[in-house]
């Protein structure tokens, strides 16, 4: 069984892991539902991933904590796409992505987005309007 967040790969995991057993059809209906959103995979499924033995794994949806009690976990979880879009507005998790860069002075964004002043920003509506 694989578990873990949402968003983490682990249908990914089992897709690469049928693939490496050329016995297998791997027609994409026949493999785990991948995707680039959290919450596609929304029932337990089990997968055969080794013909001879016949080895099985079982996939799960995301696993996540019921109430995040810390702001900044959220955001964190947030901007690592665990959590689905629309539970936090996009803007607030870009505006903490730009806190967390600028306190990394990883200021790479300012010639990326081609800044007017060609100087790192405080302002996410400064950096959007650049993009």
């Amino acid at each position: 069984m694989i578990g873990g967040m949402p968003n983490v790969g682990k249908s990914t995991i089992i897709n690469s892991l049928r693939s490496k057993d050329s016995d297998l059809n791997h027609s994409k209906k026949s493999g785990a539902r991948t995707g680039g959103v959290p919450c596609i995979t929304k029932s337990i499924s089990g997968f055969r991933i080794i013909t001879d033995p016949p080895t099985y794994i079982t996939d799960t949806p995301g696993i996540i904590v019921p109430k995040i009690e810390n702001a900044i976990d959220g955001l964190k979880m947030c901007a690592c796409n665990i959590i689905r879009d629309g539970i936090v507005e996009d803007e607030s998790v870009c505006d903490f992505i730009l806190y967390t860069l600028n306190q990394q002075r990883n200021f790479a964004y300012v010639k990326r987005y081609d800044l007017p002043n060609k100087m790192p920003s405080d302002s996410i509506s400064e950096v959007l309007n650049a993009c």
